[in-house]
């Protein structure tokens, strides 16, 4: 069974030299393993806990932490820009590989202030459709 959060995050992962940054998980590990102050990108379910189904459709919060509202924004941009490029990508997983259909924009970006690592953040929300066989 594949997992669509570590599917999606993988994909991500695959493009660090396109995002600038390789800190890309489903929580932030700011003094945990990255550098307080480095532009990272926390992925996670907008609802629930992850399945592990053959073909799911999920919807997900994109955080881009950056030092200034405007670098936060540049990275959301550079999300969008890997997205437009995720159509029927392999990607390859811990177990197994999983198929990344497609990584959509399901809302516009929403610029915040995160206090507890003092770093601008630029929020939206995603959907994706991944599979573990070609359907």
């Amino acid at each position: 069974m594949i997992n669509a959060l570590e599917t999606v995050i993988q994909y991500l992962k695959t493009k660090t030299v396109t995002l600038g940054t390789s800190n890309i998980a489903s929580k932030q590990r700011y003094g945990n393993g990255w550098t307080v102050g480095s532009e990272a990108i926390r992925v996670k379910l907008d609802d629930g806990d992850p399945q592990e189904i053959p073909v799911q459709k999920v919807r997900l919060e994109v955080s881009c932490f950056a030092n200034s509202q405007a670098a936060a924004l540049s990275l959301w941009q550079k999300v969008c820009g890997v997205a437009d490029d995720a159509e029927r990508v392999k990607v390859a997983l811990a177990g197994d590989d999983g198929l990344l259909y497609w990584l959509l924009l399901a809302s516009g970006p929403s610029l915040t202030y995160d206090r507890d690592v003092k770093m601008d953040v630029c929020l939206s929300f995603w959907e994706a459709m991944v599979s573990e066989e070609a359907v």
